[in-house]
């Protein structure tokens, strides 16, 4: 089940995945949209993942 609120410019929609969650955002002026990821945090309740880009070239080794 998703929640989404298309008041103003931006919509928001949330979706519930395992023990976290995801949410897109919308701007329905341009069409660009942004997928934010959330996994739950006993301690702080959400934090936000953090995801590697597969195609970004290896970085290169520690000296």
């Amino acid at each position: 089940m998703a929640d989404s609120s298309e008041n103003g410019r931006y919509q928001v929609v949330a979706c519930p995945v395992g023990t976290g969650m995801f949410v897109v955002l919308v701007d329905s002026v341009n069409g660009r949209s942004w997928k934010l990821s959330f996994e739950a945090n006993n301690v702080s309740g959400w934090r936000p993942l953090k995801f590697l880009d597969l195609n970004a070239p290896a970085a290169p080794p520690a000296p």
